[in-house]
């Protein structure tokens, strides 16, 4: 497998591993941030489980969320000048 891990979303890390410990069902794998410590398990009610693969852990591990959307549908963080500058007709230049 050679998908590279994404810096953690969290802290921004880049020592980011993937790692496994051998079960009674096989190999477990997850992902962790040395950094801040955050780890990744997919939760299946009271127990925390690893991931089935590696390929499992990291395609969770890199999964980020859609960029956040106002109200108004124009993306988070940006002013609406800032917002109507990126849709402005310069067709008459």
């Amino acid at each position: 497998m050679n998908e590279r891990l994404k810096p953690c979303p969290f802290c921004g890390g880049k020592r980011i591993i993937l790692d496994c410990w051998e079960g009674i069902h096989g190999l477990n794998y997850y992902v962790l941030c040395k950094k801040c410590k955050i780890t990744l398990y997919s939760s299946d009610g009271f127990m925390l489980k690893s991931f089935d693969s590696a390929e499992a852990a990291v395609n969770a591990w890199n999964r980020r969320a859609e960029v956040p959307q106002r109200i108004d549908g124009k993306p988070a963080g940006m002013s609406a000048e800032q917002f109507e500058a990126c849709y402005e007709d310069d067709s008459d230049a």
